[in-house]
């Protein structure tokens, strides 16, 4: 029998994750996900793990509750660890502690990982505090949204003390629930404000009175998921708003990119509080044993061209118990930044960096540092033969596949995306080919196309395509292009 945990996968913005959650998704074989659940999440998870969708929305299960539990003990015999991912928090209006009771009426062992609430979240994001010691001591949050998809009835003893009220779910009945609390005795004058899709960079939030929320509403719609505060607390919001005025906030940003791994420059990014799109265009595949026959005390200097292939061949050391040391002897050299960067991961700095990032520097770079006599260790993507042959022309060269960069079978790159994106960023020559392959640019559009450096705009240009390039082949420096140009927007 495996092991089923219930996590709280937080109020939408995914590195609002807890540590602990993180490190659940990524030991999982199996993740069972629901609708709030941002796929950037799903991103973390081991390549050989089972992803499944159980998302409900209003009139709209996927698949039933009673299903849910079924499938969470069907998977729990197969697998060794099940994580059942949740919005918010698992206990939180979640029906976590329903599955944790089935869990424990069949014996299926569990445990259960907290996630941050939007109840508590959306209020912080919109710059409204839950509690405040001089306004209000205390809060009261209920659901206005029953299983029956009909408006709960809340507790007016409790909503007429000077609690902060938090609502969730309830923006369909705002119009009930302004009456209830109305007639409940609510001072008309009760500042209300409703947060949608909090966290994220589409948050939008709507603030009146009582009296006038419902008609505010009608003239800014929001969309689900949203929360209701009504309280004095909202008076706040002017001074302690913060997420609504980050760099990049409202920024959409459509970032295709090589393997499954998430890039951390889309962390950079939503940092900043730009909505970025990650689409997998092609798998990374680490081809097996590539150092089985490699005496890496023969070799003086080393060079790595991508990230892809520093970690595969750091992959294949620990496989085969190196460690470090056996690279003691030789130059380390590498093609850009980015790839120095990922170098720098591991503990190791480069000695040779070329000023720009692209073959024909980094040839002219080898040429002055290599001897006829020097050998050259070069791991890089299968099938890459260019540079090889131009550098074996100073030194030996021993080529290693490190990597294959496979096409996935099914991309999902609509027109509505490429025309709803502000920026479409491209860190490798790869990505654009695989691009082009799935969803050419049709011009005229309106996006940012944004490079990291030299070759990877060459390859953009040769799709007749015009591009904003980085002023140095770096992550930071994509997202200083990508500041700039927000700013002058």
């Amino acid at each position: 029998m495996g092991n089923v945990t219930l996590v709280g996968a937080g109020p939408g913005d995914p590195s609002l994750m807890t540590l602990k959650g993180l490190r659940s998704i990524q030991k999982a074989d199996c993740i069972i996900y629901d609708r709030l659940v941002d796929p950037a999440l799903l991103s973390y998870a081991k390549d050989s793990c089972e992803r499944i969708y159980v998302g409900k929305k209003a009139l709209h299960h996927t698949m039933k509750q009673e299903e849910i539990n079924a499938l969470l003990a069907e998977k729990a015999a197969q697998k060794k660890e099940v994580v059942r991912l949740k919005g918010g928090d698992p206990y939180v209006f979640g029906r976590g502690a329903e599955e944790a009771l089935y869990l424990k009426e069949h014996g299926i062992p569990f445990q259960i990982v907290p996630g941050i609430s939007s109840c508590i979240a959306a209020l912080t994001y919109a710059g409204i505090p839950i509690t405040h010691r001089a306004i209000s001591g205390s809060f009261y949050v209920a659901t206005a949204h029953t299983k029956e998809d009909v408006m709960a009835s809340l507790d007016m003893e409790l909503i007429q003390r000077d609690h902060t009220i938090v609502l969730l779910m309830g923006l369909a009945h705002i119009a009930a629930i302004v009456q209830q609390l109305l007639a409940a005795g609510k001072s008309p004058h009760t500042p209300v404000a409703v947060i949608s899709h909090a966290t994220l960079p589409v948050q939008d939030v709507v603030v009146s009175d009582l009296l006038h929320i419902t008609k505010a509403v009608s003239e800014h719609p929001l969309t689900s998921p949203a929360v209701i505060v009504i309280g004095d607390v909202v008076k706040l919001r002017d001074k302690l708003t913060f997420f609504e005025g980050s760099p990049l906030f409202r920024a959409h940003i459509l970032l295709p990119k090589i393997g499954n791994r998430p890039l951390s420059l889309a962390l950079q990014l939503r940092e900043l509080g730009a909505e970025v799109e990650e689409v997998t265009l092609s798998e990374i595949v680490p081809c097996a044993d590539i150092l089985q026959d490699i005496a890496l005390q023969d070799y003086s200097c080393i060079l790595f061209t991508s990230r892809n292939a520093v970690r595969c061949f750091m992959e294949d050391m620990k496989r085969n118990r190196r460690d470090l040391r056996c690279l003691a002897a030789m130059k380390i050299a590498a093609i850009g930044r980015s790839t120095a960067c990922c170098l720098e991961e591991y503990g190791i700095f480069v000695d040779l960096l070329p000023k720009e990032s692209h073959q024909d520097a980094c040839f002219d770079m080898m040429k002055r540092h290599m001897k006829e006599t020097d050998h050259l260790l070069f791991p890089h993507v299968k099938g890459e033969t260019a540079l090889a042959k131009k550098l074996s022309d100073i030194c030996h060269v021993t080529e290693i596949a490190a990597y294959e960069n496979r096409c996935c079978e099914d991309v999902h790159i609509t027109e509505a995306m490429i025309q709803q994106a502000d920026f479409i960023v491209f860190t490798c020559s790869s990505s654009v080919h695989r691009f082009m392959e799935w969803a050419p640019l049709v011009k005229p559009i309106s996006a940012h196309i944004v490079s990291i450096g030299e070759t990877t705009s060459r390859t953009i240009r040769s799709y007749g395509i015009d591009v904003q390039e980085a002023a140095y082949a770096s992550y930071e420096a994509v997202k200083d292009c990508i500041l700039e140009l927000w700013e002058d927007k």
